[in-house]
């Protein structure tokens, strides 16, 4: 607002001297004053407008207006034949904007004689431009209050200027359009008194400069609403609620309450418009008013969900399938729950029992999981919805522990051959699990690999056999102290390669006469064992033995 001008425009006076002897126009020389100021004040966002008398000698005068701005001179003015330039303030660095400090100057150019040589120049006229900052109101957001009654105190944020005194005026209004002053209301807060009707506050920073002018700006607005009718509000959807539910209610439209649970009154009355309770049954939430005809009721539905109890806590091997079972059925309603109502129930893991996730396909009574790697907690939701509001119920949790995954290794030796004077390899295992809950056991096997038994006392991780008597087969199986877990290595055989020299019949010596046949010489075996008997013929001359060895 600037209220020491009628209009916002400057009136640019081009007072010319003409020499008696240049009639014509191209040789005048003008002495050109702009305007009767040579400072000006504004208010932000208001609009100039530079007036150029038309110059009356000639079709071809031309007009130009130049900024100065920060030591910068810029033409921003037309340079055709208007005779006007309108401009606004505070506009940053448009080119017809008006910044606080801004000189302008007037040029008139003929163009039938030159466009560069100027036939005159006005002088420089500077701008003030003032500008208020309103400060913001708080609460920012519009509120609702009961019919007649005052919102309370509105203030705000400390409103600023550029220049003068700076003073304050609330303002009201029904349409946030059309505002109209709030008499004796100048302060920087403001009380108003019992609103009957939906009203929109706002207030005006005004700055007064010395000379008596003003410039002003509003502040943000705030809308008092008033409850068209007398009502009763939950915070539960549909007016359901789960078991535990922290229910607020909300009254409106009246002066004074008074809360009722079943015709029993719980708060009131007073001017408090809500009340906070948690409640165990399906209820009926009452208000009365300021008059007794003010009266209202809503009903209250719980939807009633009890959970079940399962169990299955146990400790199993890496990747094993487990499984957990209901042991008590929930109940919605009041009513238990059958076996068949698996809708009504919902398998949930989680690793650290504080963040949950359904288990897909997990709604039935009881769960098996077909491969588990880390150790996990179960717990099983009855759930139900009613009335659109879905109420669930977790059960106790089991926890299922998972050993950890174990490798049997490999042996590091190779089937081989031992003779019975030979003394045993030593069995080690490579890639194979270790560590403090890692356990061992050696087995052997005698009949091919179809058996196993442990080694008495051989539970270290390598092996080393005193003695081999048969043809035997060795492994490692690996055990976690965790669990009953375990797993075998690969098995290597080792043969025993036993050669036996028996005994010789007849066992007597004997002696023969030279060149005669001896006796046969055999360990007695017949039919298939005669075949591979080994026989030794002795020849005795003086007391020299041949021996000749014959296989047969």
């Amino acid at each position: 607002m600037h209220t020491s001008k009628l209009s916002y425009y400057l009136v640019l006076f081009f007072v010319f001297h003409v020499l008696a002897t240049q009639a014509q126009l191209g040789g005048a020389f003008l002495n050109v004053t702009f305007g009767v100021d040579d400072n000006v004040t504004y208010c932000k966002d208001e609009t100039v407008t530079l007036f150029i008398p038309t110059y009356p000698s000639s079709s071809t005068i031309e007009y130009e207006v130049r900024r100065i701005r920060g030591g910068i001179e810029q033409v921003v003015g037309p340079t055709d034949p208007s005779n006007f330039f309108t401009m606004v303030t505070d506009l940053g660095a448009a080119a017809n904007s008006v910044q606080n400090g801004d000189g302008f100057y007037a040029l008139v150019f003929d163009t039938a004689s030159s466009t560069t040589v100027p036939l005159g120049t006005s002088s420089t006229t500077y701008f003030e431009i003032i500008s208020v900052a309103p400060g913001t109101l708080s609460p920012t957001l519009s509120k609702t209050i009961p019919y007649n009654t005052s919102p309370g105190l509105l203030s705000g944020s400390d409103g600023s200027t550029t220049s003068g005194t700076l003073s304050y005026q609330w303002q009201q209004s029904t349409d946030d359009i059309t505002w109209s002053d709030i008499t004796l209301t100048t302060g920087k807060t403001y009380t108003p008194g019992p609103i009957t009707s939906n009203t929109y506050f706002r207030r005006e920073a005004i700055t007064t400069l010395p000379g008596g002018d003003q410039c002003s700006s509003g502040s943000n607005s705030i809308l008092i609403s008033i409850p068209s009718t007398f009502s009763l509000t939950s915070s539960a959807a549909s007016n359901t609620f789960c078991v535990g539910d922290v229910l607020t209610f909300t009254a409106s439209g009246s002066t004074s309450y008074e809360f009722l649970v079943n015709g029993a009154i719980v708060q009131g009355p007073s001017a408090v418009q809500t009340y906070t309770t948690v409640l165990s049954e399906d209820s009926v939430v009452s208000i009365k008013g300021d008059t007794s005809t003010k009266t209202h009721s809503i009903n209250m539905y719980l939807n009633e969900v009890q959970a079940g109890s399962v169990s299955g806590t146990q400790i199993i091997c890496y990747g094993e399938a487990v499984t957990m079972n209901l042991v008590t059925n929930g109940s919605v309603g009041g009513v238990s729950l059958t076996l068949l109502d698996t809708e009504n129930y919902q398998w949930q893991s989680s690793l650290d029992r504080i963040y949950w996730t359904d288990v897909p396909g997990g709604k039935s009574t009881d769960l098996t999981v077909t491969s588990l790697i880390s150790s996990t907690f179960f717990r099983l939701n009855t759930l139900n919805t009613l009335n659109g509001v879905y109420c669930e119920a977790p059960s106790n949790w089991v926890e299922i522990t998972v050993a950890p995954d174990l490798k049997g290794g490999v042996i590091d030796q190779s089937d081989y051959i031992l003779c019975l004077e030979d003394t045993p390899q030593e069995l080690t295992v490579s890639d194979g699990s270790s560590g403090a809950n890692i356990l061992y056991q050696w087995q052997k096997s005698t009949d091919g690999g179809a058996t196993y038994t442990d080694i008495l006392f051989e539970t270290s991780p390598s092996y080393l056999a005193t003695s081999v008597s048969e043809t035997t087969r060795f492994r490692r199986n690996t055990y976690s102290a965790v669990g009953s877990c375990t797993i075998s290595s690969n098995d290597i055989k080792v043969t025993l390669n036993d050669i036996s020299p028996g005994s010789l019949y007849p066992s007597q010596s004997s002696a023969i006469c030279y060149n005669s046949i001896p006796p046969l010489i055999s360990n007695g075996a017949t039919g298939e064992d005669a075949a591979s008997t080994i026989v030794y013929i002795f020849f005795l001359r003086l007391v020299l033995v041949w021996v000749v060895k014959i296989s047969y």
